[in-house]
């Protein structure tokens, strides 16, 4: 039987970029969790998911929040990502964008953002699959994004020559 660490090991293995994805929970306090495992799932209409621990102490926030946002990282943001990944910190250290009623924060600087609608929550193993359908979007600079491999942070170097048609 595979084991835990050989599967992280085996993952860990392929590069993906890093987000932070917030909410308002119903009483109003913003949550909000970095995350490897981000995903385009359609163009038409866009949808994108994420996944998220159960045991995640936000998971009912998300879960019950009508929208989400998501914050696509730039390779200076490893501290904002260190930041959401930790347990019972004050995430929201650095104040988010003013938001009106239960609209999701929105980080200030970041690489790219979407505001999306929840469409769909998924139970799968030990974590849920959100579905978000993508409803207005902000694209940033044309800084590097911030990339997670062998769990660590690094950067994208785009030494490689672009695929051709």
């Amino acid at each position: 039987m595979l084991s835990s660490d050989e599967f992280k090991r085996c993952m860990g293995s392929f590069p993906t970029g890093v987000a932070v994805v917030t909410a308002t929970a119903a009483d109003g306090t913003p949550v909000g969790v970095t995350v490897s495992s981000l995903t385009s799932v359609s163009l038409t209409p866009p949808l994108i998911l994420f996944c998220l621990d159960k045991h995640a102490l936000s998971r009912e926030a998300f879960s019950g929040s009508r929208q989400f946002r998501v914050h696509v990282l730039a390779q200076e943001q490893a501290g904002m990502a260190m930041r959401f990944a930790k347990r019972g910190v004050a995430k929201f250290a650095e104040p988010a964008a003013p938001h009106a009623g239960l609209e999701p924060p929105r980080l200030p600087d970041t690489h790219a953002s979407m505001l999306c609608d929840t469409a769909c929550e998924y139970d799968a193993g030990d974590h849920v699959i959100l579905v978000g359908h993508v409803v207005a979007v902000e694209s940033g600079d044309d800084a590097d994004p911030l990339v997670y491999y062998r769990g660590r942070f690094g950067r994208f170097s785009g030494d490689a020559p672009a695929p051709h048609a």
